[in-house]
């Protein structure tokens, strides 16, 4: 009995050798290599965070390029009220010169018809005034030349020359014009010179 109260004793003292053994062996060097693959872990982690700080920048331009399409979007309505109103006041303003111009219409004409009754004139003195002040009672030129050969040939001095003289001038002859009247001699001189110059 006491010998087998000694092999019990050897087996559980080699049994817990065994078992300290295994414990000292692998396991103390296992947890140690772990350890190791978060620290590694958290390296790349670290560096994917880094990139998350652009998303604030963006974020941070975004805003502002939301608050300048908001401050010209309110800019632009300002302006289109803005307009608006002044196109408003353009046509009332229009409106009030079309009604002055009509009430100074009617007061002109209300004094021309007192003056024309007052003063007995006809429609014609009326119209003739409408028209500019006698218009159509223009003077005519003086007629300053007419041909020595016929004296019924006669030219005022503008426009297009006479035949006469421009049969003259075709012929390569001396032009020869009279005046009508002493006063229009140095324009004789001068109008026939002009004339010799056409050759």
């Amino acid at each position: 009995m006491a010998d087998q109260a000694q092999n019990n004793t050897a087996n559980q003292t080699a049994t817990t050798k065994k078992t300290a053994a295994k414990g000292a062996k692998a396991p103390a060097a296992k947890p140690a290599v772990k350890a190791d693959k978060p620290a590694a872990k958290v390296a790349p982690a670290a560096k994917k965070a880094a990139p998350a700080a652009k998303p604030e920048k963006n974020s941070d331009v975004a805003g502002t390029l939301d608050s300048l399409r908001a401050n010209l979007k309110s800019l632009t309505q300002d302006n289109a009220a803005a307009l608006a109103e002044l196109k408003q006041r353009s046509m009332e303003i229009q409106k009030s010169i079309a009604e002055h111009q009509k009430n100074l219409q009617r007061t002109v004409k209300t004094f021309l018809g007192e003056v024309v009754h007052e003063f007995g004139l006809t429609v014609d003195d009326v119209q003739s005034l409408v028209r500019g002040g006698g218009k159509g009672t223009k003077a005519k030129a003086a007629v300053k030349f007419c041909n020595p050969a016929n004296p019924a040939e006669v030219w005022t001095g503008r426009g297009r020359p006479p035949l006469w003289a421009l049969e003259r001038v075709a012929r390569k002859e001396k032009v020869v014009i009279q005046p009508t009247s002493p006063e229009y001699a140095d324009d004789a001189a001068k109008t026939v010179a002009r004339l010799m110059a056409m050759k």
